[in-house]
């Protein structure tokens, strides 16, 4: 129960920051009258939280003014191709403001690399200038500012194992588009490879009022399907548990790696060998403590993805669906469909708070659209996986494999673009940081209840409390 408490007193800390640090600290403290000295133990992690949260701050500019003049940078992220050019992190080499990370944003085509040394012309404009939630987006990139610029010219070629990876993965979104052209190419580049910049506008707006918007890109279920894929594979092929459990784990991280380890995946990475090692040690998976255990692992090593509304909406959905999972485990004789549906509408319910607050709506038809579009998501994945690899060996071989994956993602677009109608959305949701933290607990209350954990947990209570009467 101890570990239950310290991963949840991380994750509210991750959320609120130094006010919810104080907040866990109190409760913790006047906990210890019922449940003993353990109970310092969520306080000094929740304080402990705060404090590297905040130290891993990226500094402020000197200077406010923005600035506009010839830079010379060392690109420090796997470049997002966008609609028109290219997004990126990157580090300043000279210069008063040298060694500062900046977002950058270029209008330039010409793909650049993770590791290239390149010259650009373009404004700065600090992060102290910006004082809405992108201000906390850039927080969570780690940056200090944003860079917008036109043309980029390459100084120095990256080398090295990620700069190869990075051009192994624009080479294979660029494959993937020319082979299925339009929308449903560019959301199997997204699925494949996380590099979704080529969706339309207008599907992209789909997929957010749909409630879809994970799907678009890679996310942890992507990880899970792959760790399936393989496992799967060593049994058939008669491969022993710990060896199977093992190459799951090395494929998720690998994978991970190759889509530029984005928050989501370093959370089901994380989880994946978390879970292999429970596994090999025999030891009995509690789903819930794992995603609130696997949070707080991501914070102690990267704290600024407290900042991430990806790591948070990551990390809530799969809160949601352990509560589901712990209260409709797997059987047999009953449908599948309705494991879907339970589950599905457990990660709408923990994730619906964060969505009206940082996008200003709700989509009151998620849960269908998940239902509908999952699947065939599920199944363009894993097929246009096997065909971007076989389009590096025959382009004509991998293109006939990808035509049924073209199918489902055309699919999966229909079902966006149904149920992101106007109609089914609530739009200019306005939520503050203290309502949507009311709204997380009242969610998690009720996702507990529902998944019987919190009976439990009342449980624990009473013999925890027991042990430490005199």
């Amino acid at each position: 129960m101890i570990g239950l408490l310290i991963g949840m007193a991380v994750y509210i800390v991750a959320l609120g920051h130094w006010p919810a640090a104080i907040f866990v600290a109190i409760g913790s403290l006047a906990a210890t009258r019922w449940l003993g000295w353990r109970m310092l133990l969520p306080a000094g992690a929740a304080l402990a939280a705060a404090w590297w949260i905040a130290m891993a701050l990226p500094p402020a500019i000197p200077g406010t003014e923005p600035m506009t003049q010839g830079w010379r940078l060392h690109v420090e992220s796997m470049p997002q191709l966008r609609r028109q050019g290219w997004s990126f992190e990157a580090r300043v080499i000279d210069g008063e403001v040298a060694g500062f990370r900046l977002l950058v944003y270029t209008s330039d085509t010409e793909p650049v690399v993770v590791g290239d040394r390149i010259y650009v012309y373009g404004e700065l404009i600090p992060r102290d200038e910006i004082f809405d939630s992108y201000g906390q987006y850039l927080d969570g990139r780690g940056v200090s500012g944003q860079l917008y610029v036109g043309n980029v010219t390459v100084d120095q070629p990256g080398t090295g194992i990620l700069p190869e990876i990075n051009r192994i993965r624009q080479e294979t979104v660029r494959k993937l588009i020319l082979a299925v052209p339009g929308d449903a190419g560019a959301l199997l580049a997204g699925l494949v490879t996380g590099d979704d910049g080529q969706l339309s506008e207008r599907s992209d707006d789909s997929f957010r009022n749909a409630g879809l918007s994970h799907l678009t890109a890679v996310s942890g279920a992507n990880l899970g399907m792959l760790v399936v894929m393989v496992t799967a594979t060593g049994q058939v092929m008669g491969r022993r548990r710990m060896t199977v459990l093992v190459a799951g784990t090395l494929a998720a991280w690998m994978y991970a790696v190759f889509v530029g380890l984005s928050p989501p995946t370093l959370r089901a990475a994380l989880l994946t060998s978390v879970l292999a090692s429970g596994r090999l040690a025999g030891r009995p998976i509690d789903m819930l403590l794992l995603a609130f255990t696997t949070a707080a692992m991501q914070i102690a090593i990267r704290p600024l993805d407290a900042y991430s509304i990806s790591f948070h909406l990551s990390t809530a959905a799969s809160i949601g669906l352990a509560a589901g999972l712990n209260r409709y485990p797997a059987r047999e004789r009953r449908p599948r469909l309705a494991d879907l549906v339970v589950v599905t509408f457990f990660a709408q319910i923990a994730t619906l708070p964060l969505v009206a607050a940082t996008f200003g709506t709700v989509p009151m038809l998620a849960v269908m659209a998940n239902v509908v579009a999952v699947p065939l998501a599920s199944f363009a994945f894993t097929v246009a996986m096997a065909g971007a690899a076989l389009l590096w060996v025959s382009a004509s071989l991998g293109q006939a494999l990808l035509i049924p994956a073209g199918w489902a993602a055309e699919g999966v677009l229909g079902a966006a673009r149904l149920y992101g109608q106007s109609w089914g959305v609530i739009d200019h949701v306005t939520l503050g940081p203290f309502w949507m933290a009311a709204g997380l607990f009242a969610a998690f209350v009720v996702l507990l209840h529902a998944g019987g954990d919190l009976a439990l947990a009342r449980a624990q209570f009473r013999l925890e409390r027991a042990k430490s009467a005199p």
